[in-house]
C-alpha cells in the first residue's frame, strides 16, 4: 500500500495541470484561424495569373484594335471581342454622340452557320500572329460607303449606311488577301495561286493572271518574305 503514495501525487499533479493543457489545445492558432485567401501558398497566385493570362490572350481581348477613321471624321470603326472572348466584332464609335454600338457580328452575317477556314488561310493568320476569330480584318472604301469583309472563306460588301450586306457569290474556292478597290466598287484576291479580280455591281469575277501552281503564285508574297518581313 505504501507504494500507492507516489502514483496519487501523479494522478493529483495530472489532473490539476489538465485544465490548463486542454485549454492550450483549445486554444485558436495562427494557422487554423487564416482564411483560405491567407493560406493558399504562392504557387496559386502564380497559376491565377497564368490562367488569366491565357484566357485573355495576354490581357489584350476586349482593346480595340485595327482602328479606322471614316473620311468624313463622323465615326470610327474598330474590331473588338469581349474581355474573355476570341471571338471580334466590328465596332462603330459615332463622334458627335460618344456613343459606340456593334455595327457587323459574324454570327449576323453568316446566320448562325459555322465558320470554316481554308488551309491556305488557317496557315496565313498563323503568321500574322492572329489568335482570334469571327471578324478579324475589314476594308473601308475610300468614300466611306462601303466595307470589305472576309469571313469563314467568302468575301462580304457592307454598305455602311443601312448596314446591307451583299455576299460575293460565284466564286469557286476560297479567296486570299481580298483587297478592296478605293472606290469600292471591285475587288482583288488571290485564288489557286492566280489573281482575280470581282466586279460588285455585275456579280462577275475575272481571272487577270494564269499558270498558277505550287510552285508559283501570283498576287502574293513567297513564305520567307511573310513569315521574317511581314509582307502579308
Amino acid at each position: 500500500m505504501p507504494t500507492l503514495a507516489p502514483i496519487v501525487v501523479l494522478a493529483v499533479v495530472a489532473a490539476l495541470a489538465t485544465p490548463g493543457t486542454q485549454a492550450a489545445a483549445e486554444r485558436p492558432t495562427a494557422a487554423s484561424t487564416a482564411t483560405p485567401e491567407a493560406a493558399r501558398s504562392p504557387a496559386d497566385g502564380r497559376d491565377d495569373f497564368l490562367d488569366q493570362y491565357a484566357a485573355t490572350l495576354r490581357f489584350t481581348l476586349g482593346q480595340p484594335t485595327k482602328i479606322q477613321v471614316t473620311p468624313e471624321g463622323d465615326a470610327v470603326l474598330f474590331l473588338r471581342s469581349g474581355p474573355r472572348s476570341f471571338v471580334a466584332d466590328l465596332w462603330q464609335l459615332d463622334v458627335a454622340s460618344r456613343q459606340e454600338r456593334v455595327l457587323l457580328t459574324a454570327d449576323g452575317i453568316l446566320k448562325g452557320a459555322d465558320e470554316s477556314l481554308s488551309v491556305a488561310e488557317r496557315a496565313r493568320r498563323e503568321r500574322q500572329r492572329i489568335a482570334t476569330r469571327g471578324i478579324v480584318s475589314y476594308q473601308l472604301s475610300e468614300d466611306g460607303r462601303r466595307i470589305l469583309v472576309p469571313l469563314a472563306g467568302r468575301l462580304f460588301v457592307v454598305e455602311r449606311g443601312d448596314a446591307a450586306v451583299l455576299e460575293l457569290t460565284g466564286i469557286s474556292g476560297a479567296p486570299i488577301d481580298p483587297q478592296l478597290s478605293p472606290d469600292g466598287e471591285r475587288v482583288a484576291y488571290t485564288r489557286d495561286g492566280d489573281l482575280f479580280v470581282y466586279d460588285v455591281a455585275a456579280r462577275r469575277e475575272r481571272r487577270l493572271t494564269e499558270a498558277g501552281s505550287e510552285t508559283l503564285t501570283h498576287g502574293l508574297a513567297e513564305f520567307v518574305a511573310q513569315e521574317e518581313m511581314d509582307r502579308h
